[in-house]
């Protein structure tokens, strides 16, 4: 009796981890699809803006300028890419808004001024 327990336990085990991964996958997928090449452009050269690129900037205390968009085509920057804030160009009101909202917007380009 404890092995067939022991089998059914196991065989839960691996269909709740077999059920984790696909869930993983599915999402890792879905941020594939949304997320869209980052080119950094450094005196005037364009290069794919990665983490470690990102890292390597800020530990030279170069500043970052970030241009991006929304689907409706709002352009906005954030100018302290610390803080991840966005201001929209368009409102006057200069309201900031949490980073989680770059989830809807595209990123452009990063131009990286020296």
């Amino acid at each position: 009796m404890a092995m067939s327990n022991d089998s059914a336990s196991a065989g839960a085990a691996l269909f709740a981890a077999t059920n984790m991964s696909m869930f993983a996958m599915i999402e890792a997928n879905r941020a594939a699809q949304r997320q869209q090449t980052i080119m950094a452009v450094i005196n005037n050269k364009e290069y794919v803006m990665d983490n470690k690129l990102l890292q390597q900037l800020k530990d030279e205390g170069i500043e970052i300028t970030v241009t991006v968009m929304d689907n409706f085509g709002i352009k906005g920057r954030i100018a302290d890419f610390d803080d991840c804030f966005i201001r929209l160009e368009s409102d006057q009101r200069n309201f900031k808004k949490k980073v989680q909202l770059l989830n809807r917007l595209f990123i452009t380009k990063i131009v990286v001024k020296e």
